[in-house]
């Protein structure tokens, strides 16, 4: 009879929210991304296992009010399944392209989509810049992608890849832009260039359109200390997604 009572007491445990037991495992014990309001984008969060010590105490929290927590979830279907960590606005977006492509040093590459926009990487000195635009080629509607100050993910540089002083990879140490680039862009944004930007500008512009390129096979030009690394040759996947 005990043995049957723990079994259905488990069962009831796998079924149940289990909140308090969730959140720390989910939010801070496993590593997780989530959204960077400074930064303006999902930024991966480290996990810190220390908080697996608490499991002791929120398991038997979760078994107590785990009659609680079942009603909550009756009356609130939305709150069933929890999201997990996460961020994407892909599901607001009435359009949606997914592309890849490569470029060597000094090539621009360009892509269509939707109703006369325009993805480019315009080639630059040490890589590329990405570029989204209408009909005016002269305008760059992804120019206020965050951070508005230090090194953009919008511009794709040989530096970023190398250490300090160009003798090897870079480490992490510098926090530069990786090989992961996320970018918003709007029709309205030329309009803002010269104004002070709030978050709010941003938020527009983000609800507008956002993309993410992740850069595949890079051919870097050899390591001089002292030196400026140049990108030679890059491969990359793009997804893009727009409102109408």
């Amino acid at each position: 009879m005990k043995l049957c009572s723990l079994f259905l007491l488990a069962g009831w445990l796998v079924f149940a929210s289990g909140c308090a037991t969730n959140h720390v495992v989910a939010w801070k014990a496993k590593s997780h991304r989530e959204f960077d309001k400074a930064k303006g984008h999902d930024v991966e969060v480290a996990g810190r296992p220390a908080y697996y010590a608490l499991l002791p105490l929120t398991i038997p929290f979760d078994v107590v009010t785990s009659p609680i927590q079942f009603c909550y979830l009756l009356t609130w279907p939305a709150a069933k399944t929890p999201k997990a960590p996460g961020f994407s606005r892909s599901d607001s977006k009435s359009g949606k392209i997914n592309f890849s492509g490569s470029v060597k040093a000094g090539q621009r590459f360009e892509r269509r989509f939707g109703n006369g926009l325009f993805f480019a990487l315009e080639p630059q000195k040490s890589g590329w810049q990405i570029v989204i635009h209408g009909k005016d080629e002269t305008e760059d509607w992804a120019c206020l992608t965050p951070p508005l100050h230090g090194p953009n993910p919008t511009s794709i540089e040989g530096w970023h890849f190398r250490n300090e002083d160009n003798t090897g990879p870079e480490t992490g140490e510098q926090n530069l832009p990786g090989r992961e680039r996320e970018f918003i862009f709007s029709p309205e944004t030329p309009q803002l260039i010269g104004k002070e930007i709030v978050w709010e500008d941003i938020e527009r512009i983000r609800d507008f359109g956002w993309g993410t390129l992740s850069i595949g096979r890079m051919k870097l030009s050899p390591p001089i200390r002292g030196g400026t690394a140049d990108i030679l040759e890059l491969n990359f996947r793009c997804a893009v997604f727009w409102q109408e």
